[in-house]
């Protein structure tokens, strides 16, 4: 929790049957990282993404992220230099569970 940065932001990209488990989890071991899921229709989604500098960790699904990939084109995406993650991120393919983080405009 020291670490929290203001100037980014976590994004987890899980299976969808997993979003809310995610946000559990990190409130459970964090009662200081704002946490929001990326969910409903695109309207909302939308409205969540536009407000991404309000929370400290974002949580998606696959397929959100395939949709709304526009959305976050204002947004640059950092990772650690795992080329499993990273060929996850450039091909959108599932995986367990990806997470980066978005250095904030």
């Amino acid at each position: 929790e020291d670490s929290i940065s203001k100037d980014r932001v976590s994004l987890v990209v899980a299976p969808a049957t997993l979003i809310y488990n995610w946000q559990d989890e990190i409130k459970k071991f964090s009662n200081q990282l704002k946490t929001v899921c990326i969910t409903g229709n695109i309207a909302q989604r939308k409205k969540l993404i536009e407000n991404l500098q309000d929370y400290d960790v974002v949580i998606t699904s696959y397929d959100y992220i395939r949709r709304d990939f526009e959305l976050y084109k204002d947004y640059q995406f950092l990772m650690k230099h795992n080329t499993l993650k990273t060929k996850a991120l450039k091909t959108l393919k599932p995986l367990n569970l990806l997470m980066v983080n978005i250095v904030l405009p």
